[in-house]
């Protein structure tokens, strides 16, 4: 690829925005120019334009919308090792591969189901049979302390792994019927905290997911999808 074509013809999405945008308000070039030349509907560019505006960070130290500074290694509180030998204690009490990220989750350690399971096998661990209910009953209760819950903000994109990312599905219906303007005019309590919304978002949530026996998995109070369609952190 010749220099003149990466900035003419980019490949990525965001690339793309970007040098579309640069001719807009540096070139001073027509929104019409513009559509043309990347291949965007008029509509879609200005609204392109439009949504762009609010993200421009008014404090030079705030992070930019386009290019980000790649820290290196992936941050974590504990040493490589430790936190292997972390992941096997859990896999020694017969935790699975989503059990062990929920509480790496819970002690703030970001590592994916993906990492787990190839470090585990990398350990010499072999897959965990499938467990019957009786088995699932039969093994220890485990207490996991979840962070408390907050209303979400969505300050920068983030990227999560979530086993309830079916009920994200409601949201597109919930503003169809405007649930949440409903509930916002009841006279259901809330708290300084968590408004009427997210609590009965909240209760959905679980009739919505896949869990069955809450007081038996304390997952499900970590998972982020859940925690998104209720607009909370957890």
């Amino acid at each position: 690829m010749r220099p003149l074509h990466y900035f003419q013809k980019p490949r990525l999405t965001a690339h793309k925005r970007y040098e579309a945008l640069r001719m807009y308000f540096a070139d001073k070039a027509s929104p019409h120019e513009v559509a043309k030349t990347f291949g965007y509907q008029y509509r879609a560019f200005t609204s392109l334009v439009t949504d762009f505006k609010p993200v421009l960070p008014s404090d030079p130290l705030q992070e930019d919308p386009f290019f980000v500074t790649k820290k290196k290694g992936r941050p974590s509180s504990m040493d490589p090792p430790a936190l292997v030998q972390t992941m096997v204690g859990f896999r020694k009490h017969d935790d699975s591969v989503e059990e062990i990220k929920g509480k790496l989750d819970t002690a703030g350690e970001k590592v994916s189901e993906h990492t787990i399971d190839s470090i585990l096998k990398k350990q010499g661990f072999a897959r965990l049979p499938k467990r019957s209910q009786k088995v699932q009953r039969e093994r220890p209760h485990r207490v996991i302390t979840a962070p408390k819950s907050e209303a979400l903000s969505l300050v920068k994109e983030e990227r999560f792994q979530t086993a309830a990312g079916g009920v994200l599905c409601f949201l597109p219906l919930i503003g169809h019927l405007e649930l949440d303007v409903l509930i916002e005019q009841s006279r259901y309590p809330k708290t300084q905290t968590i408004s009427r919304v997210s609590s009965i978002l909240s209760f959905l949530a679980l009739k919505w997911s896949h869990f069955r026996r809450y007081p038996a998995d304390d997952l499900w109070c970590m998972d982020r999808g859940l925690g998104l369609l209720a607009g909370l952190n957890h």
